[in-house]
């Protein structure tokens, strides 16, 4: 009888041991399989031509921050929301349920976001698909939130603050256009800044825009992305050693 309990003892721990490794096996498995953000971020700026760097952007994802590069925002506005859209999308939605339910959470939003978008999507019947849309969209406004959030602890936070709350950020509306504002107003600052250091070290105002390269926004937006990411481990990591501890 007591060899059976110590059995059992052994079987539970060896089980309590494994957790992790399947939700991080589940993590890894919900992470979109699509191409890396930098490669397509990458793909945008090396295109040839107009008609290679529309199909690189629509790769990245630009359609889906809900801004038109025809529109009035411009297409480099555009595609740094699509930059952070996709960051949603692909790193922080699925890191984000993750870190609040586990693999069940970043199984959920994976599900959503194949039921939500994509040639999957579009063999849905439209009434499933769009309340697909809408639980997506619910699960994705407090992932803009706390990216938003992130964004002003990374970049300039008056200014993120300020954008925020011109794009109504408060509010419960199910969708993210206070990340896309705050984005390009992040961009700008990090624009201006560098900018001002390049005419500080003698160059003038037009040399300064040759020396930043070609389309400094999208690397500025990788750069912002880089860094909220880099903000989110720290936290983590931050919680997995105060659970050590304690």
């Amino acid at each position: 009888r007591h060899r059976h309990r110590l059995r059992t003892a052994q079987i539970e721990q060896g089980d309590g041991e494994g957790r992790p490794y399947h939700g991080a096996v589940g993590f890894g498995l919900c992470r979109n399989p699509r191409r890396d953000l930098d490669a397509d971020v990458s793909a945008v700026v090396d295109a040839e031509d107009a008609v290679a760097r529309r199909a690189a952007a629509i790769r990245l994802g630009a359609a889906q921050s809900g801004a038109n590069p025809d529109s009035g925002l411009g297409e480099s506005a555009a595609m740094v929301e699509g930059v952070f859209a996709s960051a949603l999308r692909r790193w922080f939605g699925v890191l984000f349920w993750f870190l609040l339910l586990g693999a069940v959470g970043a199984v959920l939003y994976r599900l959503a976001a194949l039921a939500a978008e994509g040639e999957f999507a579009d063999a849905l019947p439209s009434s499933t698909r769009n309340g697909a849309r809408r639980f997506f969209a619910l699960l994705n406004w407090p992932v803009a939130q706390a990216m938003t959030l992130s964004l002003a602890l990374v970049g300039n936070f008056d200014t993120v603050l300020g954008v925020w709350r011109d794009a109504n950020g408060a509010s419960l509306r199910l969708d993210h256009a206070h990340l896309g504002a705050a984005a390009r107003a992040s961009v700008r600052c990090e624009i201006a800044e560098e900018t001002q250091e390049l005419i500080e070290e003698g160059a003038t105002p037009g040399n300064a825009w040759v020396q930043l390269g070609e389309l400094p926004e999208l690397r500025d937006a990788m750069s912002l992305v880089w860094r909220i990411l880099l903000l989110w481990l720290a936290i983590l990591a931050l919680f997995v050693v105060a659970g050590w501890v304690s």
